[in-house]
């Protein structure tokens, strides 16, 4: 499931995707997340080259095997992944040469 902060009931995960997702360069709520976007991961990454040289910078929609659209901002790219997909998983993700990864940690976890 995604959050963002302007929908209601983000509680918690809100603070993930503002200091998180931003430096991940997409939405994830958890590390479970990661594997849901499986999918996207590699259609992103299958089509990296091609997303250089065109969209550099940028914003891109990706749903499972399909780049969906490139925006000039995350926002704009959240926003329409939430008016096509509802709350279903989605992948917003800024185009970069290095991909940095980010791990984190949900302290309120209770196992």
């Amino acid at each position: 499931m995604f959050c963002h902060p302007l929908l209601p009931n983000c509680g918690r995960h809100s603070t993930l995707l503002d200091q998180d997702a931003r430096a991940f360069g997409g939405i994830v709520t958890a590390q479970k997340g990661a594997a849901t976007l499986e999918a996207e991961l590699r259609t992103y990454r299958s089509h990296h080259d091609e997303l250089i040289g065109r969209a550099k910078g940028k914003f891109v929609l990706i749903k499972g095997d399909k780049i969906v659209d490139i925006f000039e901002n995350q926002t704009d790219a959240i926003s329409n992944g939430f008016r096509k997909f509802g709350n279903h998983p989605f992948l917003v993700k800024q185009v970069t040469d290095i991909d940095v990864p980010v791990s984190f940690t949900d302290f309120n976890f209770k196992g």
